[in-house]
């Protein structure tokens, strides 16, 4: 089975730096939160590296985590169209993803 990095196929996912700063103990946190919480909210000041750090978590669980990045456009300015889009070319990615694994379990 090949596992496939489904953040090349949202359409908003931000560009990571090679040198940006090590966010492990915050990446650590939120994936310890999943266990009690379904939902997680993750805030900060514009510029603090907020999307920076959600990108690296979608990075690190890429075969099962499904993003779209607002860009700092707000909620309300984000188009419907290129988020349905995005998430519906990750979902469909998953999909057969998981269809692969049942196949080859079969």
């Amino acid at each position: 089975m090949q596992l496939v990095n489904m953040c090349s196929y949202s359409e908003t996912f931000p560009n990571v730096p090679d040198n940006v700063i090590s966010r492990d103990k915050y990446l650590t946190l939120i994936e310890e939160q999943f266990n009690y919480h379904k939902i997680i909210c993750v805030d900060g000041q514009k510029g603090v590296g907020v999307s920076t750090l959600l990108a690296m978590f979608a990075l690190r669980h890429s075969d099962d985590c499904v993003s779209f990045f607002a860009n700092g456009q707000g909620y309300t300015n984000c188009k419907p169209d290129i988020f349905e889009e995005s998430v519906r070319k990750q979902l469909s990615c998953y999909t057969r993803k998981e269809v692969g694994a049942i196949e080859l379990s079969s």
